[in-house]
C-alpha cells in the first residue's frame, strides 16, 4: 500500500475505525445474539428429536400391545382389560374422595360443632357424599356396588342420609359383558363348556345379584338343579378395587382425624372374600344342613360337588315362594301361623342352640 497508490490507501486506512471500547463491545454482543440464536436452534432440535422419540415409541407401545393382546388368550385379554379399566376406577374413585372430603372439610371449618348450623351443614354433606358414593358405586359395578349394599346393612352406625340413598343398591344387579360370558367361565373352571356338563341349560337366568347370576339346569343324572355362576372378572378386580378403597380411606382418615371407620371396610372385605368362595357357600350349607337335621320341616338343597368350583355352585333346585308374598303362600294353601311358627323355630334353633346363623335372611334368601 506504501509504495503503489499511497493517496487511495491513506483514504482506505483513515476510513477504518479503530478498536475503540464502544466498537469492541459491539462485536462481543453480536458474538453473544450468535451464540445465544445457535443454544436456541439446539435445544430446539433436541426437544424436536426427544418429541419424536416419544411419539415413536408410544407408537411402538401401542402397536406392540395391540400384537400381544390379539395373540393373547382369553384370560389374557380379560386381564389386561380389567387392569386398564382398573386405573379407569381409580381416577374416578380418587376424584370422588378427594371431593367428599373437601365438601366436609370446607362446610364444617371454623364452625361450633355444639351449634344447629354444624348439624344442619352435615346434614348437607351428608346427602351429597351420599349421592356421589352411589353415582361412583354404579359406574364403577362390581365390588363397589355389593361394598355399598354393605353399607346400608350397617343402620346402627351410618347417617341416616347415607342409608335412605345407597339403598338403591340393593336391588341393583350387574349384567354380564357377553352372551359368551358364562361357557367362557365354566372352560375356565371345569375344561368344557356348560353345556356339555349338563344335560339341559335354560339360559335366562331365575335370579341375579350383586355377584352371581342362578340359572336352571338339569344334571346327566336328571336332577334339577339351580346353577349359581359368579361374573367373570370379580376375582381379577377384588385386590386391585380393595387397594384403592383402602388408599382412599387412608386419604380422609389424615384428613379428618376423627374419621375412624376403615375398620367397618375391613369388616367388610373379610365377608366379601367369604362370600366369593362359593364352595365356601356350599360347605356353609351342609353345615347348615347338619345342626338343623332335628328339625323335619327345614330342607336346605343337596350340593352337586362335582359341578362345583370357586365361582360355580350347583345345588338341588326347590320350588317355593319368597317369604314376602303372602298372597302366593295363600293360595297354595299354606297357614301363615304355621309359617311364622317354623321360620322362628328355625332361627331360634341357630341363634340359641348351633351358634351357627344365617345372617342374609332377606325375602330373596
Amino acid at each position: 500500500f506504501a509504495t503503489r497508490n499511497s493517496s487511495s490507501n491513506i483514504k482506505l486506512l483513515n476510513n477504518i475505525r479503530p478498536w475503540t471500547s464502544s466498537n469492541l463491545h459491539s462485536s462481543r454482543r453480536w458474538r453473544i445474539r450468535l451464540s445465544s440464536s445457535k443454544v436456541i436452534e439446539k435445544r430446539i432440535s433436541i426437544s424436536r428429536r426427544i418429541f419424536k422419540g416419544l411419539i415413536l415409541l408410544s407408537s411402538g407401545t401401542l402397536a406392540a400391545g395391540g400384537i400381544y393382546y390379539v395373540l393373547s388368550n382369553d384370560i389374557q385379554k380379560r386381564q389386561m382389560r380389567v387392569t386398564l379399566e382398573g386405573g379407569v376406577r381409580f381416577v374416578r374413585s380418587v376424584c370422588i374422595g378427594l371431593t367428599i372430603s373437601l365438601d366436609y372439610w370446607w362446610q364444617t371449618y371454623n364452625v361450633d360443632e355444639t351449634s344447629d348450623s354444624y348439624l344442619t351443614s352435615l346434614e348437607g354433606c351428608h346427602t351429597r357424599a351420599a349421592k356421589r358414593i352411589l353415582e361412583g358405586s354404579l359406574k364403577n359395578g362390581g365390588l363397589y356396588v355389593k361394598l355399598g349394599q354393605g353399607l346400608v346393612s350397617m343402620n346402627h352406625i351410618l347417617p341416616k342420609e347415607y342409608l335412605e340413598i345407597l339403598k338403591v343398591l340393593q336391588d341393583r344387579c350387574l349384567t354380564r359383558r357377553s352372551s359368551s360370558e358364562v361357557e367362557e367361565l365354566f372352560k375356565e373352571d371345569f375344561g368344557v363348556p356348560h353345556t356339555e356338563l349338563f344335560d339341559e341349560w335354560q339360559e335366562q337366568p331365575i335370579a341375579a345379584a350383586s355377584l352371581a347370576q342362578v340359572f336352571l339346569a338339569k344334571t346327566k343324572t336328571g336332577d334339577e338343579v339351580a346353577v349359581k355362576v359368579q361374573y367373570i372378572d370379580l376375582q381379577d378386580r377384588f385386590s386391585g378395587d380393595v387397594a384403592t378403597i383402602e388408599l382412599l380411606l387412608d386419604l380422609i382418615q389424615w384428613m379428618h382425624p376423627k374419621f375412624a371407620f376403615k375398620w367397618v371396610f375391613k369388616d367388610l372385605r373379610h365377608t366379601l372374600e367369604q362370600e366369593l368362595d362359593f364352595l365356601n357357600e356350599g360347605r356353609n350349607g351342609e353345615k347348615c344342613k347338619e345342626h338343623l337335621k332335628n328339625l323335619p320341616y327345614v330342607h336346605v338343597p343337596h350340593i352337586h360337588w362335582s359341578l362345583c368350583s370357586k365361582r360355580v355352585l350347583t345345588a338341588e333346585y326347590i320350588a317355593g315362594h319368597r317369604v314376602s308374598d303372602v298372597q302366593a303362600m295363600l293360595e297354595d294353601g299354606l297357614s301363615m301361623h304355621d309359617v311364622d311358627t317354623k321360620l322362628i323355630n328355625a332361627f331360634a334353633e341357630q341363634i340359641f342352640h348351633t351358634g351357627f346363623v344365617h345372617a342374609d335372611p332377606h325375602p330373596g334368601n
